[in-house]
């Protein structure tokens, strides 16, 4: 009782917004499940770099959490190119220091187990987390997909030949003693020489001869390949106009990972302690990786898909988006017209869609993940009109997820039955088992039923979603779930989904003979309002003109 209480206390009176401390609290008072639950909000809603830390600490540690796409989602949302924690006392950057060269080493150790499926997997929840953040986040977003847009000028001198010294890291024992430290401090006072206190980067002497076993602990194989100067001229730009997951990517060769180019770039994290020991031999990697200046990651990187996030952010109303996009259209044309492939990124922005319906995955104790970020104005104003789902489409949904007996007849379920399956879904939830259902409670119970399979949910969701009812308009999202009944024989969805292709609103293309099939087949599949129309059609077809042909 007192442990309940204390977590209504906190949640009653800690605002919206949480950090790593108030999980910390939680977890001295409660139970770890609580405060990770804590440490979510805050990494997802505040961007907390401690939250988002510990939150991989425990996906990857903890034997009762351990979720490795989990831990590396978190880990790269803390160390990602861009995201910085800056401090202003040398034994706190120390200690800062010390924190993320753990939580990289942690994270190579996952990267590395990942399969494929885990990455793209991994890749999909980042986008996602990063989308719900609105505008900005989809700054962040083609940021980090755009492909670098600095290089090395050619030289044919043969000192160009050789990769920048990189700086490897060096620990002195005794530099523990406040004598060597002092003398160490003075040193630097009167000749200049280098001083970190406690520890500290020293250049490695590079020579030619170090080159063929750089390339591969540098992971400068891909730039650097054989020493050449290749890879000091500008890359070259091919177009790909495949319709795969990034269509009309623009992949830059051979040196676009990152590698020499985090002095003026977005992806410089000099200042974080990120040496070529920790992570440059992931400039191959699937995504195309940080060689040298950042975490392994599984963003693929492209030109076109940075464009498409810029111009969603820009549809959004960023007022930088357009000057983002500007320079991205200016970086790509000096190799060739781009214009086809802008004009795609920005039809592909109007269109675009989140991986997910919502955030997949589940707690340690079998709970689904819950969202946690807030909802824009769009979103709300949709939450606002949840009264209007129909009550059989609740009652219906519980039924499927067992939560009630199915049954027949005007009283298939009395309100007390409804109550109890209300209950038993919020608890499952970890929401406050009311017996009532609040709007995103209630767009959550159909929006699972319809991922898991139920074609009555499904159309149920194509319509909340083409009328902005519990969620934001969206036609594009509402075709893929009445496609997804359809696929069912569903009626009713093959009725509306023949509706959007007649009509052809914004993000699905007007087809008029498709969406006539459509309606025969919503007929055929017994979908009254069809049949009816077929039906007058027929009669019509009966009349006194056609009898002198039959």
């Amino acid at each position: 009782m007192l442990a309940c209480g204390f977590l209504a206390a906190f949640f009653l009176i800690t605002p919206a917004s949480a950090d790593y401390a108030d999980g910390y609290q939680v977890k001295q008072n409660l139970t770890l499940e609580d405060a990770v639950e804590v440490w979510r909000r805050a990494a997802w809603q505040q961007d907390d770099f401690f939250s988002q830390i510990k939150l991989g600490d425990i996906y990857s540690k903890d034997p009762s959490f351990r979720d490795p796409v989990e831990a590396y989602v978190w880990y790269y949302l803390a160390l990602r190119p861009g995201h910085r924690y800056r401090v202003g006392n040398y034994r706190a950057a120390a200690t800062l220091h010390n924190i993320r060269a753990q939580a990289l080493s942690d994270m190579q150790r996952i990267f590395t187990s990942l399969t494929l499926d885990q990455r793209q997997e991994a890749n999909a929840r980042i986008i996602y987390i990063l989308a719900s953040r609105g505008a900005e986040g989809f700054i962040t977003l083609g940021l980090l997909h755009r492909q670098d847009h600095y290089y090395t000028p050619a030289c044919n001198t043969p000192d160009c030949n050789l990769p920048p010294s990189p700086m490897v890291y060096r620990y002195d024992p005794q530099d523990k003693w406040y004598l060597v430290r002092l003398w160490r401090r003075i040193s630097h006072w009167l000749f200049g020489t280098p001083y970190l206190p406690h520890k500290y980067w020293q250049p490695k002497d590079m020579t030619s001869s170090d080159l063929s076993g750089q390339s591969s602990a540098y992971g400068t194989s891909s730039a650097y390949s054989g020493a050449s100067s290749s890879a000091l001229t500008p890359p070259q730009v091919s177009i790909d106009n495949s319709t795969a997951a990034n269509p009309s990517s623009v992949s830059m060769s051979p040196a676009d990972n990152g590698v020499g180019y985090g002095a003026n770039s977005y992806d410089d994290q000099s200042d974080s302690g990120y040496g070529s020991d920790t992570g440059g031999s992931y400039g191959s990697s699937y995504g195309g990786g940080y060689s040298g200046y950042g975490p392994p990651s599984v963003i693929i990187r492209s030109d076109s898909e940075a464009l498409m996030y810029f111009d969603i952010a820009a549809n959004l109303g960023h007022p930088l988006a357009k000057d983002y996009a500007s320079s991205q259209i200016d970086f790509m044309s000096q190799y060739g017209d781009v214009s086809s492939i802008a004009a795609m990124a920005a039809a592909r922005a109007r269109n675009w869609e989140p991986p997910f319906e919502y955030y997949p995955g589940a707690t340690a104790g079998g709970l689904p993940h819950t969202d946690e970020s807030e909802p824009n104005f769009a979103q709300r104003v949709a939450l606002s009109r949840v009264r209007e789902i129909p009550f059989d489409a609740i009652r219906d949904a519980l039924a499927f997820r067992g939560l009630l007996p199915r049954a027949r007849g005007p009283w298939r379920s009395s309100p007390a039955d409804i109550a109890l399956a209300v209950r038993k879904f919020q608890s499952a939830l970890n929401f406050e088992p009311t017996g009532f259902l609040a709007p995103q409670e209630a767009v959550r119970l159909i929006q699972m039923a319809a991922v898991d399979g139920d074609a009555e949910s499904q159309n149920r969701l194509g319509i909340m979603y083409a009328k902005g009812i519990g969620v934001a308009r969206n036609f594009t999202r509402a075709r893929d779930w009445f496609d997804k009944a359809a696929k069912q024989n569903y009626g009713e969805a093959l009725y509306n989904l023949g509706v959007l292709y007649k009509v052809g609103p914004d993000g699905v293309a007007q087809d008029k003979d498709k969406a006539s099939r459509l309606f025969v087949e919503s007929a055929l599949a017994g979908f009254n309002p069809t049949r009816c129309e077929l039906k007058d059609l027929l009669a019509q077809a009966n009349g006194p003109e056609h009898a002198a042909r039959r």
